[in-house]
């Protein structure tokens, strides 16, 4: 799969019927100062890229997801995703 996360979208919900091999995440476009944007997935998946979208940078990218979830926050300034968990 492959799913660019909407601006303004706090929560994007995965809901597969089983493990996805590999799955490619972007990151909002156009976020704000101090947007937070969460992930959250029903299944594992294996090999997972969470990118952030052209002219912005990503710390801690996890690689492959268990079933949960994970954070980040964004810094208008340094045009930076930063993980929070």
């Amino acid at each position: 799969f492959s799913i660019t996360i909407p601006n303004a979208t706090d929560v994007e919900i995965l809901n597969p019927a089983g493990t996805l091999a590999t799955g490619t995440l972007t990151m909002p476009v156009t976020p704000v100062n101090e947007q937070e944007t969460c992930v959250s997935s029903s299944q594992v998946i294996t090999a997972l890229t969470v990118q952030a979208s052209a002219g912005q940078s990503i710390i801690a990218a996890p690689t492959s997801m268990s079933a949960g979830g994970f954070c980040y926050i964004y810094n208008l300034a340094t045009t930076t995703w930063f993980r929070l968990y």
